[in-house]
């Protein structure tokens, strides 16, 4: 029988999440690119993106529970239910082991008891709050051109980011932290 872990990422909106899970991939060899929680988001999407309300948890826990038994009872299925349909998981060349990982990674990902539970390790991501903000604008807008309406635009993107991104994530950390009971690493 094949043992399956789940690592689990968490943390703020630019922190590094899908970077890190990429680095692990190779490290654990895993055989799937890492499962992203805004795959998940509910459709049609909202406005506001960085709430519980937003995410299709239900979902979100019964396909890695589903892709969990697949693979400890020897089944590689590449397919997974999200909110708009069926996703292909791109696989990962990877050497058959007696011990495979998972990696899922989202920016409320601990929010969830389930979830933690699932999660054998645990991971949240720390970074400064300006470079999170710079790298979620520079990734989002990267082919603004013009450095007048660059300026501008900026401006704009940084009021939202910390009045939206930042402050919703501030309000949910906590039950996050609380939900994990000191049972993770921080990552700077």
């Amino acid at each position: 029988m094949v043992i399956v872990k789940i690592i689990g990422i968490s943390g703020q909106s630019g922190s590094g999440k899908s970077h890190f899970s990429k680095v692990l991939l190779n490290h654990y060899n895993s055989p799937f690119y890492p499962i992203e929680m805004d795959w998940f988001f509910k459709e049609p999407r909202k406005e506001l993106l960085e709430i519980p309300e937003a995410v299709d948890s239900d979902l979100f826990i019964s396909e890695i529970k589903k892709l969990k038994e697949n693979l400890e009872n020897g089944f590689i299925y590449n397919k997974i239910n999200i909110s708009t349909g069926i996703v292909n998981l791109q696989l990962n060349p990877f050497n058959f082991k007696k011990e495979l990982y998972i990696i899922i990674e989202g920016f409320l990902l601990f929010y969830w008891k389930e979830i933690v539970d699932l999660c054998d390790i645990r991971y949240v991501m720390e970074c400064p709050y300006e470079i999170c903000r710079d790298r979620r604008y520079f990734r989002d807008y990267k082919d603004i051109e013009k450095e007048e309406y660059f300026i501008e635009h900026k401006k704009e993107f940084d009021k939202w980011y910390e009045n939206t991104v930042y402050k919703y994530y501030l309000l949910y950390i906590e039950t996050q932290i609380k939900n994990l009971n000191n049972n993770f690493q921080k990552i700077y």
